[in-house]
């Protein structure tokens, strides 16, 4: 082993290049192979055998300071490589966590949103059912006008006539509630003549109820002097 720094730099500097070369490189048969010249002294031998140990022991004396120089940083990467798997660990599970959450809370969505829909849809349908009965009722109102009329109750077609008329002006964007809401205002400009025609009856067979019934009709028509 050399004494001193300078000798051992001496000793490394001499080992041969071919060493550093190759990966899997066999020093064994590298140093047979030289000795296959015809020529060869064991004193040769013997000193080549001596370079090589004082080489060896070089070199693993620098392969001694390395580590030894080097393991407590190698410690420390080891400790701070365990600390990252431990908080890619736990990254994992809150990551995992989150998306389990959110999985939950789109099923959550879903489920809230569809009973919203289911909501909104039987409000609709009940509002169109509304809409629709409003609709028939209004319909039916001709029927019941020419009834009215002909059973000589013409304040209650004169009044029938006017609600029906209000009522139709929310309706208007339906077209059978506008044919409908023409049909009522000529049954109303023509109720005078009918009221008319019950008062020239009266003249011929009088009575005090449908008397009583055209001079009403004459009064909410502003026919009454």
């Amino acid at each position: 082993m050399p004494a001193t720094e300078q000798a051992a730099a001496e000793v490394f500097d001499e080992i041969d290049f071919t060493y550093f070369i190759e990966g899997n490189f066999d020093a064994t048969a590298y140093e047979l192979q030289k000795m296959l010249g015809d020529e060869f002294e064991l004193d040769e031998i013997e000193r080549e055998r001596f370079k090589l140990k004082r080489q060896l022991q070089v070199v693993s004396k620098k392969v001694t300071a390395l580590i030894t120089k080097n393991s407590a940083a190698f410690a420390k990467q080891v400790q701070q490589y365990a600390i990252v798997q431990e908080e890619a660990g736990k990254m994992v599970e809150l990551i995992s966590g989150i998306r389990e959450g959110l999985s939950k809370s789109q099923s959550e969505c879903r489920t809230a949103l569809s009973i919203v829909a289911n909501d909104r849809k039987r409000k609709m349908l009940r509002q169109l059912k509304s809409t629709l009965f409003k609709l028939k009722t209004l319909y039916e109102t001709e029927f019941r006008l020419k009834e009215l009329i002909q059973e000589g109750d013409f304040p209650g077609a004169i009044q029938l006539c006017v609600e029906a008329k209000n009522a139709a002006r929310v309706y208007e964007n339906y077209s059978c509630i506008r044919d409908l809401t023409a049909n009522l205002c000529r049954t109303l400009e023509s109720m005078e003549s009918h009221i008319d025609d019950a008062l020239a009856g009266l003249t011929v067979v009088f009575d005090i109820n449908r008397y009583s019934l055209v001079y009403s009709a004459y009064l909410m028509l502003d026919k009454v002097e």
